[in-house]
């Protein structure tokens, strides 16, 4: 390794573990950058290997319970037995802005019975939380589904 580049070693390793480990190539060089240092992406990427750095991302968290599947694919309730709430969220692009949409349809009567638009994903996930526990608070006899999200 040439001596030019030994203190640009020791800056990527110090900022790689100051990431904790998450910190990629590009973001390396933006870091670099912010401290007045202008490097390639050939280059940072060439000594992050030289050093065995890889940068590794967190794994996706549930964020909610998993609850059981009442419906079991039939979706023609039946009015003397239950009242099925089903839930879906969407997303939307308005005004060039991308939007995400939950609604929530009572299967049954084929009518929304709520529905929110948001700009981010995690307040339609509340969305859904709150209809989840109405139902077991409030609604004896009744089920709500929500339809898995692919993201």
């Amino acid at each position: 390794m040439p001596q030019k580049h030994t203190a640009l070693s020791v800056e990527i390793k110090s900022l790689f573990v100051e990431s904790r480990g998450s910190a990629g190539k590009r973001t390396l060089r933006d870091l670099l950058k912010r401290k007045g240092i202008f490097v390639g992406l050939y280059l940072v990427r060439k000594l992050m290997k030289q050093q065995g750095l890889f940068s590794k991302q967190p794994r996706n968290k549930e964020n909610g319970q998993i609850f059981a599947n009442h419906l079991n694919r039939e979706f023609t309730p039946n009015a003397d037995k239950t009242t099925v709430l089903c839930g879906d969220t969407t997303y939307l692009k308005v005004n060039g802005i991308w939007c995400y949409l939950t609604v929530v349809m009572n299967l049954y009567k084929k009518q929304v019975v709520g529905w929110k638009p948001t700009l981010s994903h995690r307040d339609n996930a509340r969305m859904e939380r709150w209809f989840r526990r109405f139902k077991y608070e409030r609604m004896k006899g009744r089920v709500f589904d929500v339809k898995p999200r692919c993201r």
